[in-house]
């Protein structure tokens, strides 16, 4: 039997053992997911966290946070294992997103699509 002190001590950061899965499993609801992020605007990747429930839209600001300034007003397109992760109200459960995968960052200019 589960207590509430259990149900409610969830941490969505936690990237402990316990709380990940391994690449060949797929990621809860629950889990909180690392990813990194690829753009040819950088040299280094990125690495960010967000939930796996989150949508397209909210993984779209948390990298356009990341990589700074000469993102914003700029069109933004996410890739992953060659899928355009679209549209923006999809959640991440949907396109099977596997702990440390890459997503490629393409910025278009202001505008273009």
């Amino acid at each position: 039997m589960t207590t509430k002190d259990e149900i409610c001590s969830y941490d969505p950061l936690d990237l402990t053992e316990s709380s990940t899965t391994s690449n060949a499993k797929e990621i809860s609801s629950k889990t909180a997911l690392k990813l990194r992020i690829k753009a040819s605007n950088h040299l280094e990747d990125l690495t960010i966290i967000t939930r796996a429930d989150s949508t397209v839209l909210q993984l779209k600001d948390t990298v356009r946070s990341a990589l700074g300034s000469n993102a914003r007003g700029r069109y933004l397109r996410l890739v992953s294992s060659g899928r355009l992760l679209a549209p923006d109200s999809a959640s991440l459960l949907n396109f099977r997103l596997k702990e440390d995968g890459v997503i490629h960052a393409v910025l278009a200019a202001a505008g273009v699509r």
